[in-house]
């Protein structure tokens, strides 16, 4: 499990701490389960991905089809944030 691996690294450092993450997973065949806000972080990495909202799953699924059609406001919303929505993602806010 690593918790937010990549928080406030170079971008340097971030792909070697990709890069070794990737090389446990094929090397010893485990899963790594992989917490993070960065999306380009998730979209470089991860084959799954679970959007947690408030504490429950509010979307699951292969991580390129989350970034291709978000379903929940919450995946579509943290997308928008980090520049990688479908120009066709668009959050509705509740006021």
């Amino acid at each position: 499990m690593c918790d937010e691996a990549t928080s406030a690294l170079d971008p340097e450092t971030t792909l070697s701490i990709l890069e070794l993450l990737r090389n446990i997973n094929r090397k010893f065949g485990l899963s790594i389960v992989l917490i993070t806000h960065e999306m380009n972080v998730v979209r470089q990495i991860a084959e799954q991905t679970l959007v947690l909202a408030n504490g429950r799953i509010v979307e699951d699924g292969a991580t390129q089809e989350i970034f291709r059609n978000p379903r929940s406001p919450e995946a579509r919303l943290m997308l928008q944030a980090a520049g990688l929505a479908p120009e066709d993602a668009h959050v509705k806010f509740a006021v």
